[in-house]
């Protein structure tokens, strides 16, 4: 006999939802924002919040999540899969760089996140596209595949710290194509 978990009503998943929001746009503004400040802009009350969200570790740790999910969905609609390898490095830094955008107030308070989990899809996408640009003589050799997607990850990460993040996205996907070229020795 299994136990499946609960579910929950609809209209709390609409306030853990708002709340999420609310949150995300609060601490986007001022990253020490609190809880009071949260639940009066989500529309819901101090309990109501404490409901969901125990304390701000737990709220921080839920918008991480959040962030993961929507990256991985960026991820898998910018079809990593089809065309060149360099094309759908563009793509998929172009996909991810919004998602950063949205969720740089985590960079921010990364120091109240107990746990900062990477997402395996996303990185099975990466490795698989560089080891299929490596395959097809796009990319050099000489980076190994894995070396190639902390690369990727870590120019990411350091431009989701500037507003202009957006913008650096293009160029982020640029350097790194370029970086990965074979050049003239094939």
């Amino acid at each position: 006999m299994t136990i499946e978990a609960p579910q929950r009503r609809s209209d709390a998943e609409r306030n853990c939802a708002r709340i999420l929001d609310a949150a995300l746009a609060s601490l986007s503004e001022r990253p020490d924002a609190g809880m009071g400040e949260i639940a009066a802009r989500a529309g819901v009350g101090r309990a109501t919040l404490y409901r969901h969200f125990p304390n701000r570790a737990a709220l921080m740790q839920a918008i991480h999540d959040r962030a993961v999910s929507e990256a991985e969905q960026a991820v898998l609609a910018s079809r990593p899969e089809e065309g060149p390898a360099g094309d759908a490095v563009v793509r998929l830094v172009e996909a991810l760089t919004g998602v950063i955008v949205r969720y740089r107030v985590l960079v921010v308070n990364k120091d109240e996140l107990a746990e900062q989990r990477d997402s395996d899809v996303i990185r099975s996408y990466v490795v698989d596209l560089i080891q299929r640009g490596q395959d097809s003589g796009e990319f050099t050799r000489e980076i190994p595949v894995e070396v190639g997607a902390d690369m990727l990850k870590g120019m990411l990460m350091a431009t989701c710290q500037d507003e202009g993040a957006v913008e650096v996205g293009g160029l982020v996907a640029r350097v790194l194509v370029r970086g990965l070229d074979p050049g003239p020795e094939g």
